[in-house]
């Protein structure tokens, strides 16, 4: 025989209900403890000390690349660094210019940062480190910008 509670309203049953009603309770009391955990840690945590970052022995990923200006360190108090990623004129410069007539079939016979097809006239900057050809006039402006091979 089952007994039952009678309150304002509901109607519970000794057997089942009220572990229901009870297990409800508990689970909503966590997700409001959650919320209010996650507005107290962004609202109001400590900000990391401030001390400055200098090199790029700090800076998450490879180390500094071929030809690659060097980092230089903030001057007001660390939260924020200046980084130079291009390439220096001397370097950019000491990469070789070829006509395409020089290394035609070597290697593609268009531009894949233009997308056009090289001509006998047109002037190549050869990539040292990965052997990639592209025009002067195209892969100029993005070696200054960008270490790397746009391909």
């Amino acid at each position: 025989m089952s007994s039952t509670f009678v309150f304002p309203g509901l109607v519970l049953d000794t057997e089942g209900s009220a572990y229901l009603i009870v297990i409800s309770l508990g689970v909503s009391a966590l997700i409001v403890l959650f919320i209010l955990a996650f507005y107290l840690c962004t609202c109001f945590c400590i900000p990391p000390p401030r001390t400055p970052v200098t090199g790029a022995d700090h800076l998450p990923g490879p180390g500094p690349v071929h030809g690659s200006q060097p980092l230089t360190s903030a001057v007001d108090g660390g939260y924020s660094i200046a980084i130079t990623l291009g390439l220096d004129e001397a370097t950019l410069g000491s990469f070789p210019k070829l006509l395409y007539s020089q290394v035609k079939g070597a290697g593609s016979s268009c531009c894949s940062i233009c997308l056009l097809e090289y001509k006998e006239r047109d002037v190549l900057r050869l990539l040292p480190d990965c052997g990639h050809y592209f025009h002067s006039k195209c892969v100029d402006p993005w070696l200054r910008t960008n270490p790397s091979c746009p391909n």
